[in-house]
């Protein structure tokens, strides 16, 4: 199976997979990005292409013209330009394709009627998240649905669970608490994650560490280094930092993030008191704490595994 992600604006080029490493479109020359590790994965959105093999492709529609291949299936992201790459140019290169609007970005990036109109002309849509999004700016899940009339499909987005454990997993960790904020709209999401970890650091004696960066290898290499991770982030995503924390084996507390109510539902909340309590249970019942862990791991390889999620596509292909 042809599989092609397709995206309308991205920092990334265009890459296929080969031996399951990602390599620059049409040569052999190792791709590798900040939101990469190596050329080895790539996280999220950009690891689909990863599930298919020597068939999986990346497109960046405004700098490669559209490839001679006979895609099976197509992801197809339209959030800047849509008005440049219609879907009828789109269908009638590949006709044989079953194409996915796929719903990359949550925030503000064109007029949001114009964005649910253009997700409503595919096949069927992709979210990467299961729980509705309403009240932050950007995309809405009541929106799309009073303008589409339309429900999208959860599809998580994948991650190489065993790749990144066995490369950033540590048994012994420096710093008690990684403290997270967000290098993507700090002004919106910060909330109050500095105040929770300020407090409870000061109460309970916490060593915390905090960096803020967009390069993938830094954070995965300084949060591995934790054993608890604090994120305040009031608004719903797909919650990225929730599965990493997952599989590097840390507790997550706070974040509205999607991921985080599937991995660690028990701390998915932002309030200091409720926070605070599961926080005590974790830190004076130690199999309370490994049982925690365990089941986050358990559960990040279920939903959000390579091998589950690309079963999902093919489902959904199929269908």
């Amino acid at each position: 199976m042809k599989f092609g992600l397709f995206i309308d604006k991205s920092a990334q080029e265009s890459f296929h997979i080969i031996d399951s490493k990602s390599y620059l479109l049409d040569t052999d020359i190792p791709y590798t990005t900040k939101h990469s590790i190596g050329n080895e994965t790539h996280m999220g959105i950009f690891q689909y292409p990863f599930l298919f093999g020597e068939h999986g492709y990346f497109i960046n529609l405004k700098k490669t013209e559209l490839p001679n291949i006979d895609f099976d299936i197509i992801f197809l992201v339209r959030e800047r330009w849509p008005e440049e790459f219609p879907i009828d140019k789109i269908r009638s290169k590949y006709p044989n394709a079953k194409i996915f609007s796929v719903l990359k970005e949550q925030w503000p990036v064109i007029d949001e009627i114009t964005r649910c109109n253009v997700l409503a002309e595919c096949d069927d849509i992709i979210f990467p998240f299961k729980l509705d999004i309403e009240n932050q700016p950007g995309f809405t899940t009541s929106q799309f649905k009073n303008i589409t009339g339309k429900e999208a499909i959860w599809l998580p987005q994948p991650y190489d669970t065993d790749y990144l454990y066995e490369k950033f997993y540590k048994q012994e960790r420096k710093y008690d608490v990684f403290s997270y904020v967000s290098p993507t709209m700090p002004h919106l999401r910060r909330a109050e994650t500095e105040k929770f970890t300020e407090y409870m650091s000061d109460k309970y004696n916490l060593t915390i560490r905090r960096i803020m960066t967009d390069n993938w290898y830094d954070y995965m290499e300084e949060t591995s280094n934790c054993t608890y991770m604090f994120n305040l982030d009031a608004t719903r995503t797909a919650g990225q930092c929730g599965i990493q924390a997952a599989i590097l084996g840390l507790v997550a507390f706070g974040s509205k993030g999607d991921s985080n109510h599937h991995l660690f539902p028990n701390s998915c909340d932002n309030n200091f008191d409720k926070l605070e309590d599961e926080f005590n249970r974790t830190i004076n019942d130690t199999e309370y704490h490994i049982n925690l862990i365990q089941k986050a791991f358990t559960n990040v390889e279920k939903i959000y595994g390579v091998n589950n999620v690309k079963q999902k596509i093919i489902d959904l292909y199929n269908a």
